[in-house]
């Protein structure tokens, strides 16, 4: 009954747009059988007035003949609170169908199921020959990747099981696809190298040749010590490479750090207990070395631990 009974409905029913409502057909059947079904509404209308709705394929209201009681719904709005119009009652008349085979010649009739078969050994044939296609492809799934030495190539390759003529299995590799050249190099490793008594540099490779690359004197190396010096280092080198009368610098500068040397010495006398260090005596004379690093770092010694001190250019 599908595109057979068709429903213009207009696009506004009292208060409720039909484009924001869904439209329902409730209908009984000849044997009883109560139904409810969601009309589709078709893309294109019926004129400027009214719109196209038709029954879905899944429909079983013609299934059996006789008289059909239906109406329409229309629900819009949320599903806690729709709002709800109903039609009037429609009655339709479903008629029983006849057998076709009455309508059909013989010859007609012989000519349709050899049609049939046709086509059913046409799908067959179709079956068959994607099955046979699938096998194929499936055969020819690579799962190797083969290198040719010979000609510096690789290509891949798929393994398939064959039976031979003992009735056993063995496994058989086809290349597919086209090879593709890739670069390699040729070239020997080197295992040594030597300065031989002329001073020339001689490379020897691992198939036990060896080459001359000549010369290699000439070159000198000394360490020479620079006028300038960056804040807090007391002196700075640089590595110095003279060849054939033409020197330059090499790596980076050696910079040698401030001695920490004695800066200055005086002697104190303690006014706090246990200041500056932890057991001083008020009273008790120290001695409060500074040594020259960055931090001016102090060192106390007291008189109690020297034999003999005194005051002056120095101590004793």
């Amino acid at each position: 009954m599908n595109q057979k009974i068709i429903y213009l409905i207009p696009p506004v029913v009292g208060d409720i747009h039909m484009a924001s409502a869904s439209l329902y057909l409730s209908y009984i059947r000849a044997d009883g059988t109560a139904d409810i079904v969601l009309l589709r509404r078709l893309e294109e209308k019926y004129n400027e007035t009214y719109c196209q709705y038709a029954l879905p394929v899944t429909s079983t209201l013609s299934r059996y003949p006789g008289q059909i009681c239906t109406w329409l719904q229309i629900y819009s709005g949320p599903p806690t609170c729709p709002v709800i119009a109903k039609s009037s009652e429609c009655l339709l008349q479903v008629l029983a169908s006849q057998n076709m085979d009455d309508y059909i010649s013989d010859r007609n009739l012989s000519l349709i199921y050899e049609m049939q078969r046709k086509m059913e050994e046409k799908i067959e044939k179709t079956e068959e020959s994607l099955s046979g296609r699938l096998e194929e492809g499936l055969a020819k799934k690579s799962d190797s990747l083969i290198f040719h030495g010979d000609d510096s190539t690789i290509q891949l390759a798929a393994t398939t099981t064959v039976l031979t003529e003992d009735g056993e299995e063995e496994s058989v590799q086809t290349l597919l696809g086209d090879p593709i050249f890739v670069r390699t190099n040729r070239a020997a490793s080197i295992i040594d190298l030597e300065i031989n008594s002329a001073g020339e540099l001689v490379v020897v490779f691992e198939d036990e040749t060896g080459k001359n690359l000549g010369p290699v004197g000439g070159i000198e190396f000394s360490i020479e010590k620079q006028d300038e010096m960056p804040d807090g280092f007391c002196a700075t080198y640089r590595l110095k490479r003279s060849v054939g009368g033409n020197s330059s610098y090499a790596g980076d500068e050696i910079n040698i750090p401030e001695d920490m040397s004695l800066l200055s010495g005086t002697l104190e006398t303690v006014t706090h207990a246990g200041v500056p260090y932890d057991d001083a005596v008020v009273g008790e004379k120290y001695v409060d070395l500074i040594l020259n690093d960055t931090k001016n770092t102090h060192i106390y010694v007291p008189s109690k631990w020297l034999e003999s001190y005194a005051a002056g250019q120095g101590f004793v």
